[in-house]
C-alpha cells in the first residue's frame, strides 16, 4: 500500500512540473509516452540514484568535454541550484584526445590556463640553427678555428687534433733538424767520456760489484732464507780494498743501502705495480726514495719533484712542430752558494741559469733530468719529453757560456742567433761540455740516455741502456749504484766544467 502511494505522490509531482513549464512558456510540452512516463516514475523513486555530473554540458566544446578546464563555467551554471552537486574532479590528463587532423586548433577563448591542477616542466624546443650555405659555414669554421689558436684556450678535443702523435713528433725532431736519435748499442762512435761511463753504467746493469764486499756475509746469510736474494753472487761484490788507490770500488761510488731500505723499496713498487698506482703514486713511494738514498752523501747535490715545471718560453722552439713544452719528473741540480750563481741568474732575460724560471731552480743548475712514466706507457713520448728538455737546457747553458764569455771581454763568443730555431753553434760544446745525462723510467725499469752537441749545434740523443729494475731487489741495488756513478760524475765532472765556464772561478778542490 504505502509503496502504491509513493507512485501516486511521484505522478503526481510529474504532472505538476509540466504543468508549470507549460504555463511559463506559453506551449504545451509534448505528452510523453505510456513507457517514458514508467521509466521517469521508477527514476524518482530510487533512492539510491546520483545526480548528474554536471548540469552544464552544453557551454562544453566537444573537444574539452572532459578536460578540467572548465570548471568556472561549470560552477557558475550551478550556483543557484544548491541541490545539485557537480563532480569536477579532473580526469587523468594522459586520456586526453585530441584531433590528429586539426594541427591549428587553439582552446576557446574564454578557457583559463592558470588553472591546471597538475604542474609541468616547462620545455622549450631548441630553436633550430638557420641553414646557411656551405662556404659560409666553412668561413665560419676558420674564423673560429683562427680565434681559438690566438687565443691559448683550446678544448681537449682541439688540443688532440693539433697535437701530433709521439711516433710522428720523433720523426718532424729530426726532419727540423733539432735532433737526431742514435742507438747506444750500435755502432756509433761515443766521445770519449760518454763511452766510458756507459761502460761503466753497462757492468753495472749487469750485477757486477753493485755491493760493498763489507755487505757480503749479510748477504749470503738472507739468501739463505729468501727467494728475493737468490740472484746473489761473487761478481755481486765488489773486491776487498786495493792497495792500489787508483782502481776504482764500490765505496767510492758511495754507501751500499741496508738491507731493510732494500726490502722496502722493491716491496713499495711490487705495490705500485699490482695496483695498478698513477704516476705520482710510483713517484712519491718509490723514485723519491731511490734517489733520497742514492743520493744522500753528496754534499753538493740535492733533487726535486719537478712534474709541474715547464720551460721558459724563450727556449721552448714554439714554431717548431715538433716542440711542444715538454716537462720532466725529476731534476738532479747542484747545491751550492756562491754569489757568482747569483750573479749569473741576474744576467737571464728571466733571472734564471735553467732553462725554466720555476723558483727552486732559479740559481741551482740542472745536471740530471729523469722523466718518468707508469708501467706500459709508450717509451716515445718519454723520450720526446726528456729530448726536448735537454735540448731547451742546452740552449740555456750556451746563452750562460756567451754572455760569461761577452763579459770577459771575448767578442768572438758572441754568435749571431738568428733564426732562433735553427741549428746554431754551441758555445757550451765550443767551451768543453761532452754530454748532458738523463734518465727514462717506465715503472719499473730504469734506463739511461744522453745529449751531446757538436761546436756546429747539432744534437744526439743517445738511448738507451737498462741499469736496473725494481722489480728485484738485485735491481734496487743496481739502480742506487748507477745513480750513485752519476752523482759522482757530476761532482767530479759537470759542476767543475759550470764553475770554470761559465761561473769564470777556479774549481774548488773536494
Amino acid at each position: 500500500r504505502h509503496h502504491h502511494l509513493d507512485r501516486q505522490s511521484a505522478s503526481s509531482r510529474c504532472r505538476t512540473s509540466a504543468s508549470n513549464i507549460t504555463s511559463d512558456s506559453g506551449h504545451e510540452p509534448p505528452r510523453p509516452s505510456s513507457q517514458t512516463q514508467t521509466n521517469v516514475e521508477l527514476a524518482a523513486l530510487a533512492p539510491t540514484a546520483l545526480p548528474p555530473k554536471s548540469t552544464c554540458p552544453e557551454k562544453r566544446s566537444p573537444l574539452y568535454a572532459t578536460s578540467p578546464i572548465g570548471m568556472d563555467d561549470c560552477a557558475s551554471a550551478s550556483s543557484d541550484e544548491h541541490d545539485v552537486r557537480v563532480d569536477v574532479t579532473p580526469r587523468d590528463p594522459k586520456r586526453l584526445r585530441t584531433n590528429p587532423l586539426n594541427l591549428t586548433y587553439e582552446p576557446p577563448s574564454d578557457v583559463n590556463p592558470d588553472l591546471d591542477p597538475t604542474p609541468r616542466n616547462n620545455r622549450h624546443k631548441p630553436t633550430p640553427a638557420p641553414r646557411t650555405s656551405r662556404s659560409h659555414a666553412s668561413s665560419l669554421a676558420s674564423h673560429t678555428s683562427d680565434l681559438s689558436l690566438g687565443s691559448g684556450q683550446d678544448t681537449p678535443s682541439k688540443k688532440r687534433r693539433r697535437q701530433s702523435s709521439p711516433r710522428k713528433q720523433t720523426v718532424l725532431l729530426t726532419m727540423e733538424n733539432a735532433v737526431e736519435h742514435v742507438n747506444l748499442n750500435g755502432d756509433a762512435k761515443l766521445p770519449d767520456a760518454l763511452d766510458e761511463l756507459v761502460l761503466r753504467i753497462e757492468d753495472l746493469g749487469k750485477g757486477n760489484r753493485i755491493i760493498s764486499h763489507a755487505e757480503k756475509e749479510t748477504l749470503y746469510q738472507q739468501q739463505k732464507i729468501s727467494r728475493r736474494f737468490r740472484w746473489v753472487k761473487g761478481d755481486s761484490f765488489d773486491s776487498p780494498p786495493p792497495e792500489d788507490e787508483a782502481k776504482e770500488t764500490r765505496d767510492e761510488l758511495g754507501p751500499t743501502p741496508a738491507l731493510e731500505t732494500v726490502n722496502r723499496i722493491w716491496s713499495d713498487a711490487e705495490d705500485c705495480q699490482n695496483f695498478q698506482h698513477f704516476e705520482i703514486q710510483w713517484n712519491c713511494a718509490v723514485h723519491f726514495k731511490i734517489l733520497e738514498v742514492a743520493l744522500a752523501h753528496f754534499r753538493r747535490l740535492g733533487f726535486c719533484i719537478c712534474t709541474g715545471v715547464q720551460i721558459h718560453s724563450d727556449y721552448t722552439r714554439g714554431s717548431k712542430a715538433s716542440h711542444h713544452n715538454k716537462k720532466v719528473d725529476f731534476c738532479v741540480f747542484v747545491n751550492e752558494q756562491c754569489p757568482e750563481l747569483t750573479r749569473a741568474a741576474l744576467t737571464s732575460p728571466f733571472q734564471s741559469v735553467n732553462q725554466t724560471e720555476y723558483p727552486a731552480l732559479l740559481q741551482r743548475p740542472i745536471a740530471l733530468s729523469i722523466e718518468t712514466k707508469v708501467t706500459g706507457q709508450d717509451w716515445t713520448e718519454a723520450v720526446n719529453q726528456i729530448s726536448v728538455w735537454l735540448l731547451a737546457q742546452w740552449d740555456a747553458l750556451d746563452d750562460l757560456v756567451s754572455r760569461s764569455q761577452a763579459q770577459d771581454g771575448d767578442a768572438s763568443s758572441n754568435v749571431d742567433a738568428g733564426d732562433a730555431d735553427a741549428p746554431k753553434p754551441s758555445a757550451a760544446a765550443a767551451a768543453g761540455l761532452v754530454f748532458l745525462p738523463g734518465l727514462v723510467v717506465l715503472g719499473h725499469d730504469w734506463y739511461f740516455v744522453a745529449m751531446t752537441r757538436s761546436p756546429d749545434g747539432m744534437s744526439r740523443l743517445y738511448n738507451r741502456v737498462l741499469i736496473g729494475s725494481t722489480q728485484s731487489t738485485e735491481g734496487v741495488y743496481q739502480v742506487i749504484a748507477v745513480l750513485q756513478l752519476l752523482g759522482r760524475n757530476i761532482e767530479n765532472h759537470y759542476w767543475p766544467w759550470f764553475e770554470r765556464t761559465i761561473l769564470n772561478k777556479e774549481p774548488q778542490v773536494k
